[in-house]
């Protein structure tokens, strides 16, 4: 999602992830390309942060913070944190208009969150606080990419330059 109309020639790359049971070397392997193509910034948005099988994915990560890497811990108080925190999907889906989409799309994602706590719902919350952290740090692109992917570029000439492809795509575009 494009989140700032670029005037740079080199746009500011951002990924997002909820991350629950990647081993820490797919983890490692990730920040190494992605951080090697160009992305500035890797918010790890951990769902099981207190479980023991986490803790050695938790710490690849953390190596990974000079580069850009940033672990945020969703537990129970995160949570609480986020709900009162101004997270968009949760300000709408307290809002009472069946006119507007997107207040209906937050009742459904904050719901299936708190009752069944649905992956994708919760994929959907933490990407809409990525995108604020990552707006107000001044970046122009947020990717929501999951451990187990990564982002190719088929052209040679952008193959390890993540940001000269994002500089190519047209103004008006805002999701790719």
């Amino acid at each position: 999602v494009r989140l700032l109309a670029s005037t740079s020639p080199k746009p500011r790359l951002c990924i997002a992830m909820l991350v629950r049971g990647a081993p820490a070397p797919t983890l490692e392997s990730f920040c190494r390309y992605h951080f090697g193509v160009g992305f500035r910034a890797i918010h790890f948005f951990f769902d099981a942060p207190a479980d023991p099988k986490e803790a050695a994915a938790l710490r690849a990560c953390e190596r990974w913070s000079k580069a850009g890497a940033v672990v945020h811990r969703c537990d129970a108080a995160w949570w609480a944190r986020e709900r009162r925190s101004g997270n968009r999907l949760f300000k709408a889906a307290e809002r009472d208009d069946a006119s507007d989409p997107l207040v209906e799309a937050a009742k459904d994602a904050v719901r299936w969150h708190d009752e069944v706590r649905d992956v994708q719902a919760r994929q959907q919350l933490v990407v809409e606080r990525a995108c604020r952290l990552a707006e107000s740090a001044g970046f122009d692109w947020i990717l929501h990419v999951d451990a187990d992917e990564l982002l190719y570029f088929p052209d040679a000439a952008c193959r390890n330059d993540a940001p000269a492809w994002f500089a190519a795509v047209p103004d008006g575009v805002e999701q790719v």
